[in-house]
């Protein structure tokens, strides 16, 4: 008769040899695919007798090969996502839309033409460079451009081109408000809602002018989009990262320009008229609440460390009414801006919109009419095209959804296959009209404001860093040749009560179009006098700055004669072809003109 209890006690012994035996085998491990919830089971382990015992080790874990499956993962996720983008025809649609609105800039991207707000702005880029401490200054601060120039001043520290940076940042903003407005349309209506709204603003004729200009304004019209497409995204999710993301982009946008804070006040005015009730819910509350108060944030410390009264100002803006008194000048600029053929168009997409009651629009609409109705009442005369370039997008968001609304009307009319054909139609002749008027505005100012990069050239080549440089187009010489302003500065010393010395901070740019010369040649004799004491002087004047002294400009041979007449020489002519009544001619449009240090 067999002894249960023995047996059992001699096979529980044998387990204990065993194991004791395999503690001190070596193991292999074994490849193993991975579970359902993509953890490797790669951590059994076999000994030499194919036993499989499992390996509680930490140590044992194959980190690196985990990583690396995380990883392909992600790129497969990445993979599959891109697929799945370009098996769709609307994206296909509007990938070559993109591309055709990249083409098309950098047809442009060569001009010479730079304005004094761009002069201004890519100069701080450089000198952020240079003096990184500059980004807390007052000027970088509150100048306007804040974000566009520190993108310029990243690009600039890896190309050493500041002209070309200043472009490519322009044009980067350009492709991004065509890919969002794409994305915002989309989301409104339809992919054809967004393709339509995407090739309008690609091709219109105001947003590709200054979206080739290292401006600000084609930038704000890229925010513009962004912050809608963040309201739309708040309204949809109703939590608290879409919050946060649509505060981002209206701080972002103001950082942009000053005037996006006429995005937050429509926003105010659209939470108090449509979402009273939702507005103290967590997710709109940081949307208006934060803003509030960082806007008395940065008064406090503008007051205090800057000098900056930013609340008054922004009030008294605010409620000016100086447009009343000069008619219709924003309308007749949206009528430039948008076309007399989308205009209509528009209104009708807003009608349907509250006949529909599509609440998605509804921050865009009150946007739309608050933004077009400040500048109608609150600018005094002066309404640039630039100005009210934002409410582009929003006015070819109601275009594309009419269009869209009119498509499927008459699709039900002669069928669904002519639905596509029509749209393409009416946005290809809109595009090709808005193409029409771009080029050749385009290339018709390409030539004004030229020159000044090759006369800053020559500068840096020829005139020794302590000569006297009369600038009468102050901040593109400043710009071309890195050299910052020394006066004419009539202000007192606080420390010693003097008048502040010619020689400030080593620097030699003399401002021309200071007010103190614009009338008065005798006192510009009087400076070049004592200035010229121990100093070569320079002076550079073109036919382009229309604000430069009247006592020689325009210029003509009798303003060349009468820097002769008081010891300069002409040193440089930088020529461009210039429209002439008899057509396009070369001709010199900036002077360089020298005078010879006086030994005392």
């Amino acid at each position: 008769m067999i002894d249960k209890s023995k047996n059992l006690e001699n096979f529980e012994n044998s387990n204990l040899e065993t194991n004791s035996i395999t503690s001190k085998k070596s193991v292999d491990v074994i490849e193993s695919e991975q579970n359902e919830h993509g953890v490797s089971n790669e951590f059994f382990l076999q000994d030499k007798k194919g036993e499989i015992i499992v390996n509680d080790s930490s140590d044992n874990i194959n980190k690196d090969k985990k990583k690396k499956f995380d990883q392909t993962k992600f790129l497969d996720k990445i993979k599959e996502k891109t697929i799945n983008f370009l098996k769709n025809k609307y994206n296909i649609a509007f990938l070559i839309i993109l591309i055709l609105a990249l083409i098309i800039r950098l047809k442009f991207i060569g001009q010479e033409s730079i304005w004094n707000d761009a002069a201004v702005h890519l100069w701080y880029a450089v000198k952020v460079t240079q003096e990184p401490f500059f980004l807390f200054s007052s000027d970088y601060i509150f100048g306007d451009y804040f974000v566009v120039q520190t993108l310029t001043a990243f690009i600039y520290a890896l190309i050493k081109n500041i002209f070309l940076a200043g472009k490519m940042v322009a044009i980067i903003y350009g492709l991004l408000g065509i890919t969002f407005i794409y994305l915002l349309g989309a989301k409104l209506k339809n992919k054809m809602t967004g393709l339509v709204a995407a090739a309008l603003l690609a091709f219109n004729h105001i947003f590709l002018f200054y979206g080739v200009r290292p401006l600000a304004d084609a930038p704000l019209t890229t925010m513009i989009i962004i912050v809608v497409y963040c309201a739309f995204m708040l309204e949809e999710k109703k939590n608290f990262m879409w919050g946060l993301l649509f505060l981002i982009s209206l701080v972002l946008a103001m950082l942009t320009k000053k005037q996006a804070i006429l995005f937050f006040v429509a926003y105010l005015i659209y939470l108090i008229i449509f979402k009273r009730k939702e507005a103290l819910k967590k997710p709109f509350l940081v949307t208006w609440l934060v803003p509030i108060v960082l806007l008395a944030f940065a008064h406090l410390v503008g007051k205090l460390i800057y000098g900056r009264d930013i609340l008054n100002k922004f009030f008294r803006i605010l409620f000016s009414t100086g447009g009343t008194a000069t008619g219709l000048d924003a309308s007749k600029m949206l009528n430039w801006v948008l076309s007399p053929y989308l205009i209509p168009l528009i209104i009708l997409g807003i009608l349907l919109i509250f006949f529909y009651k599509n609440r998605v629009f509804y921050y865009s609409v009150v946007l739309f009419m608050f933004y077009w109705l400040y500048f109608e009442i609150g600018v005094n005369g002066g309404v640039l095209d630039r100005y009210i370039l934002p409410l582009l997008p929003l006015g070819i968001l109601f275009a594309a959804f009419f269009i869209d609304e009119l498509s499927h009307f008459i699709s039900k009319l002669i069928g669904k296959k002519w639905r596509s054909i029509l749209v393409i139609l009416v946005v290809v002749l809109l595009c090709w009209n808005y193409y029409n008027i771009a080029d050749p505005l385009i290339s018709g100012k390409s030539n004004s404001y030229a020159g000044h990069e090759e006369a800053g050239d020559w500068i840096n080549e020829n005139v020794p860093e302590d000569a006297i440089i009369f600038a009468g187009s102050p901040r593109m010489v400043r710009l071309f040749t890195e050299r910052d302003f020394a006066g004419p500065n009539d202000s007192i010393n606080p420390r010693s009560g003097d008048p502040l010395s010619w020689d400030q901070g080593g620097e030699s740019l003399w401002y021309l179009r200071a007010g103190k010369y614009l009338e008065n040649s005798s006192v510009f004799e009087e400076d070049l006098n004592v200035l010229n004491i121990g100093h070569d002087v320079y002076i550079e004047i073109d036919i382009w700055e229309y604000t430069q002294p009247s006592w020689y400009f325009p210029i003509q041979q009798a303003s060349l004669d009468y820097f002769v007449s008081l010891g300069f020489e002409p040193v440089k002519f930088v020529e461009r072809e210039v429209s002439t009544q008899q057509g396009p001619q070369n001709m010199p449009v900036i002077f360089i003109f020298k005078k010879d240090k006086i030994i005392s």
